[in-house]
């Protein structure tokens, strides 16, 4: 059986190990209070990309660009032109949606039999009905 690095390309594991030193690189660059709050996204076009979670940690950043791109130049011999901050909410995973009962209780199924009786309209007057006995049947499972 095939390890997952045999099976992940060579391009793809150096791509990965490109940005994680790129990563380093730049962490390096900025206070230790914004790093937990950067990542290196990539760099295209001679411009360096970054990730952060909030545009308050984007405009903090903002202040560092040019130590990031002497840093970049000097530790990984890139030269980059500028830098582009990007925010991106963090991934929060959705909480499990609550199950909202929906049984009608004998006293207000009782209630809506009464007021079908009073209804002239036969079509609201059958609903009603069958709102009313879906209760009962529910209730007698």
């Amino acid at each position: 059986m095939k390890s997952i690095s045999q099976l992940i390309s060579k391009n793809i594991q150096n791509k990965a190990g490109q940005l994680k030193a790129l990563n380093q690189i730049i962490k390096a660059t900025v206070p230790e209070n914004c790093r937990d709050h950067i990542s290196v996204a990539g760099i295209r076009e001679n411009r360096l990309i970054l990730i952060t979670d909030s545009p308050v940690w984007a405009s903090r950043l903002r202040l560092y660009t040019q130590n990031m791109l002497a840093m970049l130049e000097e530790h990984a011999g890139i030269k980059v032109h500028n830098i582009q901050i990007r925010q991106m909410q963090p991934r929060v995973e959705p909480d499990e949606p609550v199950k909202k009962s929906r049984h009608l209780d004998k006293e207000t199924a009782n209630m809506i039999k009464q007021s079908a009786d009073s209804i002239s309209d036969t079509g609201l007057q059958q609903a009603l009905y069958h709102l009313a006995q879906n209760q009962s049947d529910k209730k007698n499972n």
